[in-house]
């Protein structure tokens, strides 16, 4: 009985020593800024951490963080509509990171748009006024 005491202590001791251990497991986090190229903040900036689950979005004054991330390698994939996507490639080590991402507009391009109008007329459902040359330079 004695034996199986000191066998229980002994695994119970092991026990906490690892939980111990795994809780002091380095911390760090991912700080920074977004900007235009004019250092104004920009704010909605959609911020991943691909290949996981972390996500935020930049604060109006263009701030945004990700803490509590173990040391490793990630990548942040910045965007915004009317924005060109960023991606930054960040490797935690030994201490937080501090970034400023500076974001351009991205150009839009569409197809073609055709713009038509039809001249009202007396038969035209609709109000309109036929007004002389010498009527408009009266006003």
């Amino acid at each position: 009985m004695f034996y199986f005491l000191k066998m229980k202590t002994r695994i119970a001791l092991i026990s906490l020593s690892l939980i111990a251990v795994c809780s002091l497991q380095a911390q760090f986090a991912i700080r920074g800024k977004v900007t235009t190229p004019d250092l104004l903040p920009l704010s909605g900036v959609n911020i991943v951490l691909s290949e996981t689950y972390y996500k935020t979005t930049s604060k109006a004054s263009g701030e945004f963080n990700f803490e509590k991330l173990p040391a490793g390698k990630y990548v942040l994939v910045f965007s915004k509509p009317g924005l060109e996507e960023h991606k930054e490639e960040v490797i935690l080590t030994d201490k937080d990171v501090a970034l400023q991402i500076r974001m351009d507009r991205s150009a839009v391009t569409m197809e073609e748009i055709q713009v038509s109008a039809v001249r009202a007329s007396e038969k035209t459902p609709t109000t309109y006024t036929n007004l002389s040359a010498k009527e408009i330079r009266q006003t």
